[in-house]
């Protein structure tokens, strides 16, 4: 963490180094190129199958738009569409015509894609206790409410610059 403290030096800023704190866990998380070493889909896949399931069970249909989806995921078009392109040619999704709006189409999961979807989880479910044994159950959750709370108030801010 040298560079968080010679940061800290040079700015003296407390919150500056919270930051500079985040970035570096961050980014070191992403190091860890979690999906690549488990040999799962990237995380943007697997949030589009997810939600593809989660359309399922709450609306009874196992189709979703693409612009539903980019809403969900708080992205552009275009970057879901990059992500379905590759989900299509893996066999993972299929893609029809949408009969109310000819511009726009559904995506549905396959077979391939659900299953999967679910060896996916259960590697990671299986990495993740073991990661986290020791860890009480009380803790991660302060941790992930703490992270939540800094996540708004950095949203929060950004979001009044634009």
């Amino acid at each position: 963490m040298l560079i968080v403290n010679y940061v800290y030096y040079l700015k003296g800023g407390y919150n500056l180094k919270i930051g500079m704190e985040l970035f570096i866990r961050m980014h070191n998380f992403k190091q860890l190129r979690i999906a690549d070493r488990l040999n799962t889909l990237p995380s943007n896949g697997h949030m589009i199958l997810g939600m593809i399931i989660a359309n399922e069970k709450s609306k009874g249909s196992a189709c979703i738009s693409c612009t539903d989806l980019a809403k969900h995921m708080s992205v552009s078009t275009a970057a879901v569409s990059r992500s379905l392109k590759h989900l299509r040619e893996a066999g993972f999704i299929e893609t029809s015509i949408d009969s109310n709006d000819r511009r726009g189409a559904i995506i549905s999961i396959t077979e391939l894609g659900r299953q999967t979807m679910y060896d996916d989880c259960n590697r990671l479910e299986d990495v993740m206790q073991k990661a986290t044994a020791n860890i009480p159950k009380e803790q991660l959750e302060n941790f992930f409410s703490t992270f939540d709370m800094i996540y708004n108030g950095i949203s929060n801010e950004l979001n009044k610059l634009d």
